[in-house]
């Protein structure tokens, strides 16, 4: 089973980061929308994955990380997979570059949801929201 991490960053005006995925036959979702994130390596712990692949991807060190879920779900090839979910929040002042992807950048949820976001992660950024922004309100839900 292939293990990937991906981490949704917040910021406190309601955006979180998404990443345009390249428009490349050879990689998986081609042109698609999705949490920045990528494979975890051999011997590599979750988190680690997590951290590194937002700054290879942006640029950004991450300083806090914390666990949304694990999800699994099955690849294009049917080959089952695990994501590892984690969220932050933006430090506000550390630039987010794109150095992976047609383009990565901060969007509302109702921007997201107008996407065409990888299949499963939809699910991920309203989660998000709901934890960070809606704790005393009602939940949204599709």
């Amino acid at each position: 089973m292939k293990n990937y991490s991906g981490v949704i960053i917040i910021r406190d005006d309601g955006t979180m980061l998404i990443q345009h995925r390249d428009n490349k036959s050879s990689i998986s979702n081609p042109g698609k929308w999705c949490i920045p994130g990528g494979m975890v390596q051999a011997g590599e712990i979750n988190e680690d994955a997590a951290r590194r692949e937002i700054w290879e991807e942006c640029g950004y060190n991450i300083d806090k990380l914390s666990i949304l879920e694990d999800q699994e779900y099955t690849l294009n090839d049917g080959e089952r997979a695990v994501r590892h979910i984690y969220w932050a929040i933006y430090d506000g002042t550390s630039k987010i570059k794109c150095l992976e992807g047609q383009e990565i950048k901060f969007l509302f949820l109702n921007e997201i949801l107008d996407l065409d976001v990888t299949s499963g992660q939809k699910e991920l950024f309203l989660k998000v929201y709901n934890l960070y922004f809606l704790p005393y309100r009602p939940q949204l839900v599709f």
